[in-house]
């Protein structure tokens, strides 16, 4: 009953940080003032982070239910390779927006990082279930899920499975 209501609530919070997105991504009003300079500056990049990052967000937490995958494998499957479409398009747009953020040299390295780091936490999770290693493809989804600096907030609120935890 825990683990139901922990990934409910982790769902719920990571669709309205996707909606956000979304919003910020249609709705110039919507937008607060340093979305509006990015998009002024670099509108190609921030408009690829946005929608990739709304989708990688929206696809990881429905990753994340045991009962949809096991019920759902095929389509399980099809989530996951758009989950990764979604991280590397995101994660390469971030981290061009990293490289010109506002916030001088400890932002850039610390954004660029966050990008690298999801890119290379996707992947290797990746890697690891085309190899046939389930359990370890599920551990490094788990960090780049944590990695992912819209839902990693919302996916440290809530411990989904601890026992993944290396």
């Amino acid at each position: 009953m825990i683990r139901k209501f922990a990934w409910t609530a982790m769902t719920f919070l990571a669709l309205i940080v996707a909606a956000y997105a979304f919003s910020a991504l249609i709705s110039p009003p919507t937008r607060p003032p340093f979305v509006q300079n990015l998009f002024a500056n670099v509108p190609v990049s921030i408009s690829v982070h946005l929608a990739g990052g709304l989708l990688a967000i929206g696809l990881g937490a429905f990753q994340l239910n045991s009962r949809l995958r096991a019920r759902f494998l095929p389509t399980d499957r099809w989530l996951g390779r758009s989950y990764v479409v979604a991280v590397l398009v995101s994660g390469v747009a971030g981290f061009i927006l990293a490289l010109g953020s506002s916030g001088g040299l400890v932002a850039h390295f610390g954004f660029g990082l966050m990008a690298v780091l999801w890119v290379g936490t996707t992947l290797n999770a990746y890697r690891l279930i085309r190899s046939g290693d389930v359990s370890a493809h599920r551990a490094w989804m788990l960090r780049s899920l944590r990695v992912n600096p819209g839902g990693g907030n919302v996916t440290h609120l809530f411990t989904i499975e601890p026992g993944h935890w290396h």
